[in-house]
């Protein structure tokens, strides 16, 4: 069965991270559109804060140019958005904290291994490819739990 276009995007990171130095100015964001990979970059953030997921509706995004993906792009599934990490939050809806989302792809059957060492090689390794009604369920269940941007 085919996937259908991307609804919603994610983006696990620390609340307030303005996005490395790189990013910050070339301007590129990427942003996923599998939220247990955005949950992923959210754990290998919780070190350096309040690791969240941003959840954003992609008709939002309509308007933001569409950089090509990034060079993990098939690992990571994301796309690269022409915008500043920092300006994010405008098109997002709100977030949601690590332990919400994890608490989420629970109850959808979807588990992030318990041991993560490496990013690289723990987003090679998983297989996790929730069907776009679990993403559907992902976004529905966050929603009543957003905070601000």
């Amino acid at each position: 069965m085919e996937k259908k276009k991307p609804e919603y995007y994610f983006r696990g990171t620390t609340l307030g991270f303005p996005g490395n130095p790189v990013n910050q100015q070339m301007p590129v964001t990427s942003i996923s559109y599998n939220p247990a990979k955005a949950v992923v970059f959210a754990w290998f953030c919780r070190h350096k804060g309040s690791a969240i997921i941003y959840i954003g509706l992609a008709k939002d995004f309509a308007t933001v140019p569409v950089q090509g993906k990034n060079t993990k792009a098939k690992v990571e599934e994301e796309l690269g958005f022409a915008i500043k990490p920092f300006e994010l939050t405008k098109f997002c809806e709100g977030y949601i904290t690590l332990e919400e989302a994890l608490a989420i792809l629970r109850k959808l059957n979807i588990f992030i291994p318990s041991v993560l060492i490496d990013i690289d090689d723990c987003l090679k390794q998983m297989t996790i490819q929730p069907t776009d009604e679990q993403i559907e369920n992902f976004y529905k269940l966050a929603q009543p739990l957003l905070k601000n941007t």
